[in-house]
C-alpha cells in the first residue's frame, strides 16, 4: 500500500490528530476536526472509540472533552484511541497526589490511593473505614449472648427468694449479616 500511494500521502492517512467530541452513542462517537475551507463549519466524523483496557469513559453533552483520533488504512476508518475530559480531569487532579489514580464523572470517584487504599466516595469527599462483614458478624454475636444474658436473669424478692425468669424476648437468634453483592472489599 505505501508504494502504491506515495509516502506523503500514507503518512497523511495515518495522522494521528486531537480532535473535540461531539454526541456520543454507544461505541461510535462524532470527532470534531478543524475547520473546513469556508473557516466556519467545523470538520466532524464518526468514529469506533477503543478507550482502552477495561475502564471506558463517556463524556456528558456539553463537556469540555477531546480525543486522539488516527485512521485505520485509510481514511474511511476513523478510530478514537484516547480520550480526555479536561474539566474533569481538573476537578480530579486537585484531590491526587504523586503515585495516585482515579477514576471518576462529576459526582463519585474510585481513588487509587498510594498507601494501597481504594476509596469509593463523591468527587472532593473523604472516605471513611467501612465495617467489614467479621464486624457486622462479631456485633451479631454480641447482640445474641445480650439477649441470652437477658432472658435468663432473676430479679431477687425483697420479701426473700427469687422473683424468676424476666419476660423472655424473642427466640430467633439474631441474624449475621450476609454481605452485598454489589460492592467487595477486603
Amino acid at each position: 500500500m505505501r508504494d502504491g500511494i506515495g509516502h506523503a500521502a500514507y503518512s497523511l492517512l495515518g495522522m494521528v490528530r486531537r480532535v473535540l467530541l461531539g454526541p456520543t452513542a454507544g461505541g461510535i462517537w462524532q470527532a470534531i476536526g478543524v475547520k473546513l475551507i469556508d473557516q466556519t463549519t467545523p470538520e466532524t466524523f464518526d468514529a469506533d472509540v477503543f478507550s482502552g483496557g477495561w475502564l471506558y469513559f463517556r463524556p456528558e453533552p456539553g463537556a469540555n472533552a477531546e480525543a486522539l483520533s488516527t485512521y485505520c488504512g485509510d481514511a474511511q476508518n476513523p478510530v478514537i484511541f484516547a480520550v480526555r475530559h479536561e474539566d474533569l480531569r481538573k476537578l480530579a487532579a486537585k484531590d491526587l497526589a504523586q503515585g495516585e489514580g482515579m477514576a471518576c464523572n462529576k459526582l463519585v470517584a474510585l481513588h487509587l490511593t498510594k498507601d494501597g487504599h481504594i476509596d469509593a466516595r463523591t468527587l472532593g469527599g473523604a472516605a471513611v473505614k467501612l465495617p467489614t462483614l467479621a464486624d457486622f458478624n462479631a456485633l451479631a454475636d454480641v447482640v445474641e449472648d445480650l439477649r441470652g444474658k437477658h432472658n435468663s436473669h432473676v430479679h431477687p424478692d425483697p420479701q426473700g427468694g427469687a422473683t424468676g425468669a424476666t419476660t423472655q424476648t424473642s427466640n430467633t437468634a439474631a441474624s449475621h449479616a450476609t454481605g452485598t453483592t454489589a460492592f467487595r472489599a477486603e
